[in-house]
C-alpha cells in the first residue's frame, strides 16, 4: 500500500517495427529481418520526487527466440546472457508525474526460427511464433510461419527402373 506522499513507480513498455515504420507494433505481424525498438518506462506516478528510483529488469527469453538484441542500442544496459535478461544499474532521480525511458532494438532473425529451442522447452510458448513480453504491460509481435515443404507423389505412369528391370536390359543388352 502507498503512504500518501511516498513515491510510487509504473512500468509500461511499448514497440515499433522500424523497418515497417510502424509506431505501435503491438499485435502487428513481423517479417525476417526486421528492426523492433522496445520503449520501456517507468513512471513517478506520484506528486513527489522519487530519488534512486529501480529500472526493473526486462525478461528477452520468448523475444530472443526469433530475434537478436542489438547490443550497440541498449544505453548503459547490461545484458546477461544465461538468463536472457536486460538490466540496468542506474537508479535515476524521476520527478513527481514524469518519466524515465529506456530504449533497445533488437532484429528479427532471417530465417523465422519454427521450432522449440531446447533451452526454452519448458517456456510453454515457445515455438508460437509470437514475440511476447511484458513488462508492466504484455507486448506481442506476431511473426509469419515458414512455408511447410509439401511431399512430391511420384506418378504412376513413371517407369520402373528398380534392381530387377535393370537386370533385364543388361541382360537383353548382352544377348
Amino acid at each position: 500500500v502507498n503512504k500518501p506522499g511516498a513515491p510510487a513507480l509504473a512500468i509500461s513498455k511499448k514497440a515499433a517495427n522500424i523497418t515497417q515504420k510502424q509506431a505501435d507494433a503491438n499485435g502487428q505481424t513481423a517479417q525476417a529481418g526486421d528492426v523492433i525498438e522496445y520503449s520501456l518506462t517507468t513512471s513517478n506516478i506520484s506528486n513527489v520526487d522519487y530519488k534512486n528510483a529501480p529500472i526493473a529488469s526486462e525478461d528477452l527469453a520468448d523475444v530472443l527466440e526469433y530475434s537478436t538484441l542489438d547490443l550497440n542500442t541498449l544505453a548503459g544496459g547490461v545484458f546477461d546472457s544465461k538468463t536472457n535478461t536486460l538490466s540496468w544499474n542506474e537508479t535515476p532521480t524521476i520527478k513527481a508525474r514524469e518519466s524515465f525511458t529506456k530504449k533497445f532494438r533488437v532484429t528479427v532473425k532471417s530465417p523465422i526460427p519454427s521450432t522449440p529451442r531446447p533451452a526454452t522447452l519448458n517456456n510453454r510458448s515457445s515455438g508460437d511464433l509470437v514475440m511476447q513480453n511484458v513488462y508492466g504491460n504484455s507486448v506481442e509481435i506476431k511473426l509469419p510461419g515458414t512455408p511447410i515443404k509439401t511431399v512430391e507423389t511420384i506418378n504412376g505412369t513413371m517407369p520402373k527402373t528398380g534392381p530387377g528391370e535393370s537386370l533385364l536390359v543388361g541382360f537383353i543388352l548382352m544377348t
